[in-house]
């Protein structure tokens, strides 16, 4: 009768919806040591550390520490030690059983103190308890007995023990990424500051007031710089260290410092009061350069509506204050620099510097002397900044080795990190062979060459350094052709121009490093750098005038360099490699070179690569049509000055009757430059050419005669002279981006830096020519700053979303082994920044090897395609779906491990639940108001194969068991407080204890409780019950090529909730299996079913037909989702309108957010 009661009970419980709880069990984290790390959970794998526990024996006590301690964990102490006082140390302690200790007195600090309900001591009188928080179950017996105080006394042995702990947390935030970085993928989306994102911060917070409490400054000091400077200021492994200290380069900064002092001291001296007056900017800068170079900018200038655009005064002032923070023992800073290197000036930060003083100086008539010297001085102080980023590094590493406690040995945690930064910063550049290089550059362009603004890139792929790993170069030597009688080396100077630094090893992974700023000829041997990066080419005054009147010339490299000889070894990564081979097979080419991946995560928004020969061929024929009056393009007027063509003299003539006159003649030119035809040489990869046409364009000229007696002047015009001709702009395409105007819609290139290479000019005076077109340069060169090139041409009704409106773009080529002479297989890309409020600020591109892009295509079919960023297609595309649900807020965007198993070391961006989290069921099958039931992260992920979106659900741990067969059933109810009101049951089984998840074993009471009342149920059926959820949906790629334009419909996913019993269960076991197989059934799928909306339709166009308004650029042919949005097509070979988008073409809705 009993047992036919209590079953009365459990079919007639209510059914309470499931509500979400906010906590919940994460195994291992802090506040969950006692977890076992499960496989398949979403936390990090690394956290498995805050299980060790280390046992030191300092002579006259031991001290036990560990992030989070069990106590009935608690290694085994020898006898022999047994007299000496044990201190035992973590953020969190428990008292989880019966515990006891031999050793005369046991001391446990801790932030946290949590006693379960089996939780004792043997021996209380020898253990005393110090915590901030203290968590006793009201079960426990050990409430009666325990002693515990708030405050920590001062003692050595504390301070010992604390430093050892610390030690652990080091390594701990050294070693595993401890920050919760939830939605770091979606900008446009709310974000959290380092300390509420970092999971190590109680921690911290808690070591740094016990460390006030035993009065140790050196402690408190020591855990801050642990606490907020993670990670290193280099952003690889530093070159040289073995030859650098920090008194050299302190030397080597003061020594920068005053030299480039002295330097800007003689521009200002160029500049006369005069004209310093006339440029109050001007001035306003040289001050501004003064104390960027001395290390620190006013307030004053850094409010300054001009000098406050740059980042780099903010960034100047941050590094400044890092220092100061650093060496500042007593700070009261408590913000956390994660990835300090992030915080420094950086190569761009000078870049926009330069431009700002190029355009400046533009407007003044002296203004290309002083600015070559001026750019040249940021140069050599971007090489300054350099050098305190390396030296901002060591100051730190020594600090922290300084506060640490020398009184004492060094701990086994210690020498863990000790080891682990000894292998994280070797250097395997050990040389075992010689090779030499030799690289001719067929185009280098005078005007930018002497301006020292010429740059070449080596990239890390080129397949010169074949079968070589760990190159140095130690030696370049140079020769242009042209001056035979003239020692080139000895009058440049060639600097590799960023810190960061590209290396291949053995197996050709990608590796980063960071020097010392060096330039060739080298000081020594040991300045070597990798030659993967960046190299600016620098002359002296005497080699300037040594090109005399070239335009352009030919320039020859000879790299010294050693290496290790790796036979086989291609400097490109394998997996690129591999995905050649499918060249000819779209599908296959993507899901093996971005499926499982991230392409352009964070990155850039959108890009489009295009076959250059192609696209070359595409812009001529859209210049052709604008040439024929059918398109009149946009056009440029320019006139320059009227200038002395010639000097003339007085002369008599007296005999005509006229006196003595002066008769000079004055020339200008009024031309109107057609739309420019954009080409990009292929034998110079980095460089675009204009060629702008002149049209409608003639020679003013005027005679002025001058009466040398009476100084009477006449004005005599002359007949206007037509002009015709091609004026050719190299242009360096890192100097060049471009904008669309949100009002006009206008797309503006904007360039700071061009050499005309060619003026072709038909008219015929011999008067004047020669100074007409230094002229007419200077005025292109000081002027010429910005072109229109289009319109973008939005149909109201098609108005695209704003993630795909362009608002800035850049343009890059890659044509390795190209010359003028053949046909080549190289690419234009096209690098956008959007509207959209998760879109990547864009300064300038990143190498295209770097992320694929130098073959990003299926080149066998297709000869261009656009990409769709990760963090857009995610953040504004699949996650605005899931915003449709009534639990948007359990959702996040999340980089992890790739889906792929054959990519073990890549990651792909999913959309998990945010935690951990667990399902409160109130009055359950269990009748106890705080059921839980815990469901991990992995049980549901949505990404995005190759074909489409997927969503899957299973809560299986993969790693071990196959797929929908689930997981221990009391593996999953974890967290009850109260046992059924008949159940007094306070002892655990030990043998059910190994398999829950519980922090005591009350569940276990519960379940061993019912199988008691209960007597006709088995036990060993319940005991090896398994509960499955699972599940899965997709959505395929829906595409209309014809509009460039994709999208997703919508998506369900109702998981399957399953119990199984083990095969030794009864009836009565099924008929109570079938009762909570409904009711979890009911409620986790009323929770746990997922409806993604449609996504709206989203069209490529924008990006597409940037530079081609109204012409069709590409036929469409094929669309995938790796993770990305992908689209192949074909670029058209002539011109062709655009096809009005048809009624088959989805129209935008703004209010509705779709189509």
């Amino acid at each position: 009768m009993v047992s036919l009661w209590i079953l009365s009970i459990l079919f007639i419980l209510p059914l309470v919806t499931p509500q979400f709880r906010e906590t919940c069990f994460c195994p291992p984290t802090d506040e969950h040591p006692d977890i076992e790390v499960d496989g398949s959970s979403a936390c990090p794998p690394g956290d498995k550390l805050a299980a060790q526990i280390h046992l030191e024996n300092y002579g006259s006590f031991l001290v036990a520490t560990s992030l989070n301690f069990r106590l009935s964990k608690l290694p085994r102490v020898e006898e022999s030690l047994h007299h000496l006082p044990l201190y035992i140390l973590a953020d969190t302690v428990r008292i989880d059983d019966i515990v006891r200790t031999e050793n005369t007195e046991t001391v446990v600090v801790s932030r946290r103190l949590v006693a379960t309900k089996t939780g004792n001591t043997s021996n209380s009188d020898s253990w005393r308890f110090y915590a901030a928080e203290v968590e006793v179950d009201r079960g426990s017996p050990v409430q009666s007995v325990l002693r515990i105080q708030a405050g920590v006394p001062a003692s050595a042995q504390i301070t010992a023990g604390i430093n050892q702990l610390l030690d652990f947390v080091e390594y701990k935030a050294v070693t595993t990424d401890t920050f919760d970085t939830r939605n770091q993928n979606c900008g446009g989306l709310e974000r959290r500051t380092n300390a509420e994102l970092d999971s190590l911060t109680p921690t911290f917070s808690w070591i740094k007031e016990t460390a006030r409490q035993t009065g140790d400054p050196s402690l408190y000091y020591r855990t801050r710089l642990i606490q907020q400077y993670r990670g290193t200021a280099l952003e690889g492994k530093l070159l040289n260290r073995a030859a650098l200290s920090s008194g050299q380069l302190d030397a080597q900064e003061r020594d920068q410092v005053v030299r480039l002092l002295h330097r800007l001291e003689l521009l200002n001296l160029e500049q006369s009061p005069t004209q310093q007056e006339a440029l109050p900017d001007l001035l306003k800068l040289s001050l501004v350069t003064e104390q960027i170079i001395r290390g620190q900018v006013e307030q004053v200038y850094q409010d300054d509506a001009l000098v406050s655009k740059l980042d780099l005064v903010h960034q100047v002032e941050k590094l400044r204050f890092l220092v100061a923070d650093v060496n500042n023992n007593f700070s009261e800073n408590t913000e956390i620099f994660r990835n300090i290197h992030k915080y420094w000036p950086k190569e761009n930060d000078f870049e926009d510097f330069r431009n700002l003083i190029k355009d400046q100086l533009s407007r003044t008539s002296r203004g290309w002397t002083v600015r070559n010297q001026w750019i040249n001085l940021i140069h050599d102080i971007e090489s300054l900044y350099q050098l305190r980023n390396v030296k901002f590094d060591l100051l730190l590493e020594e600090k922290l080795s300084n506060a640490r406690r020398n009184n004492f040995s060094m701990t086994e945690y210690a020498k863990d990190l000790q080891l682990w930064k000894t292998f994280a910063n070797s250097d395997k550049s050990v040389s075992s062979s010689a090779t030499v290089v030799n690289i001719t550059i067929p185009v280098v362009p005078r005007q930018i060459f002497t301006n020292g603004e010429f740059t070449q890139r080596i990239w890390l792929s080129d397949q010169r350094f074949k079968d070589f790993a760990h190159l140095r170069v130690h030696d370049i030597h140079v020769d242009i052709p042209e001056l035979t009688d003239f020692n080139v080396a000895d009058h440049m100077k060639i600097v590799p121009t960023t810190s960061i630094l590209y290396d291949i090893n053995e197996i050709g992974e990608e590796m980063l490093y960071t020097s010392v700023p060096t330039t060739y000829p080298l000081r020594s041997s040991e300045d070597a750098v990798p030659p993967f990066t960046l190299w600016r080419f620098v002359p002296d005054p005497q080699l300037v005038d040594r090109l005399g009147s070239r335009q352009t010339f030919q320039l020859h490299l000879q790299f010294d360099l050693s290496g290790r000889h790796v036979p086989g070894l291609y400097a490109r990564s394998t997996e690129d490699d591999a995905c050649q081979q499918h060249v000819d097979n779209p599908f296959e080419f993507t899901d093996c070179k971005y499926g499982g991946e991230d392409p352009f995560n964070l990155v850039y928004d959108i890009v489009s690569v295009m076959h250059l020969r192609e696209i070359n061929q595409l812009f001529q024929a859209k210049y052709d049509h604008q040439l024929n009056g059918e398109d009149t393009g946009v056009v440029t007027d320019i006139s320059t000055p009227w200038i002395d063509a010639e000097d003339g003299e007085c002369v008599d003539f007296s005999d005509f009757d006229m006196g003595i006159l002066n008769i000079s003649t004055r020339i200008r030119m009024e031309a109107v430059l057609g739309p420019p035809l954009m080409y990009f040489p292929p034998e110079l990869p980095g460089f675009m050419e204009l060629h702008y046409q002149l049209d409608q364009s003639v020679i003013k000229q005027t005679k002025i005669v001058v009466n040398c007696e009476t100084d009477e002047t006449d004005e005599l015009p002359q007949e206007d002279e037509p002009l015709s001709g091609t004026i050719v702009l190299v242009v360096n395409l890192r100097k060049v981006y471009g904008e669309v105007d949100d009002s006009t819609e206008k797309v503006i290139l904007d360039f700071l830096d061009s050499a005309i290479t060619d003026i072709d000019l038909s008219y015929t005076s011999i008067y004047g020519k020669p100074k007409l077109l230094e002229t007419f340069r200077i005025l292109f060169q000081e002027q010429f700053t910005a072109t229109e090139l289009a319109t973008i041409q939005y149909d109201p009704l098609l108005m695209p979303p704003e993630f795909v409106q362009p608002r800035k773009f850049y343009f890059q080529t890659v044509c390795e082994g190209c010359t003028k002479e053949e046909d080549d297989d190289g690419y234009l890309i096209t690098l956008f920044e959007t509207k959209s409020a998760n879109s990547v600020d864009v300064q300038y591109p990143k190498d295209p090897h770097a992320v694929g892009l130098d073959r990003a295509l299926p080149n066998g079919v297709y000869n261009a395609g656009v990409f769709l960023g990760a963090h857009i297609t995610f953040c504004d595309i699949y996650y605005r779906s899931f915003q449709g649900s009534a639990l948007e807020q359990i959702y996040v965007v999340n980089l992890a491990r790739s889906s792929r198993p054959e990519k073990p070391h890549n990651q792909e961006l999913y959309i998990l639940y945010i935690n951990d989290f667990c399902i409160d069921f109130g009055s359950d099958i269990l009748q106890d108001t705080d059921g839980v039931m815990e469901i991990y992260q992995k049980t549901f992920q949505f990404n995005s194969p190759t074909r489409g979106a997927r969503a899957t659900m299973d809560n299986t741990d993969l790693y071990v068991n196959p797929p929908h067969t689930g997981r221990k059933l009391a593996r999953l109810l974890a967290g009850f407080q109260q046992s059924l009101d008949q159940c007094q049951s306070t002892t655990c089984h030990k043998w059910w204890q190994w398999m829950l998840f519980s922090v005591g074993c009350l569940i276990v009471d519960v379940v061993k409780c019912i199988i008691q009342w209960l007597s006709d149920l088995d036990y060993d059926a319940w005991v090896d019950s398994n509960i499955a959820i699972f599940g899965e949906a997709s959505s395929t790629l829906v595409v209309q090529p014809e509009c460039y334009s994709f999208i997703f419909p919508e998506m369900n996913l109702d998981p399957t909730v399953d119990i199984q019993l083990s095969s030794n269960g009864n009836k009565d076991d099924y008929i109570v299996k079938e009762d909570a197989v409904n009711r979890i059934r009911s409620g986790t799928r009323s929770t746990l079913s997922l409806k993604l909306t449609q996504s709206p339709s989203v069209s490529l166009f924008s990006a597409v037909n940037l530079l081609f308004p109204g012409q069709k650029v590409i036929d469409a042919k094929e669309f995938f989702s790796p993770g990305t949005i992908v689209m192949y097509g074909n670029i058209v070979k002539e011109y062709v309108e655009q096809p009005v988008f048809g009624p088959d073409c989805p129209t935008y809705d703004p209010q509705l957010g779709g189509f």
